[in-house]
């Protein structure tokens, strides 16, 4: 549904969960692809940067600091750092 933009917001507990179900199976890209179909807007926009930033979710972190914070700054100074 996520993946089809026919369901494009979750609450933090239900998102969680996918994401954790999907770190066991080892689908990680797939949680990067889900959330670069959701509306970042009606999420906790911190928790979503730690969840790509411990995932190593580069294009989703770069997703979610443009279109929830309007900041193209910070996730370049995240992506930086990872490089060294």
């Amino acid at each position: 549904y996520i993946l089809q933009d026919r369901l494009r917001c979750l609450n933090a507990e239900t998102l969680r969960c996918l994401v954790e179900h999907y770190e066991r199976q080892g689908w990680l890209r797939r949680v990067e692809q889900c959330i670069l179909h959701l509306d970042v807007k009606t999420l906790d926009v911190g928790e979503l940067a730690k969840i790509c930033l411990s995932h190593n979710l580069a294009s989703a972190l770069i997703y979610v600091y443009n279109t929830g914070l309007d900041d193209y700054t910070t996730p370049l100074s995240h992506l930086f750092t990872a490089l060294s």
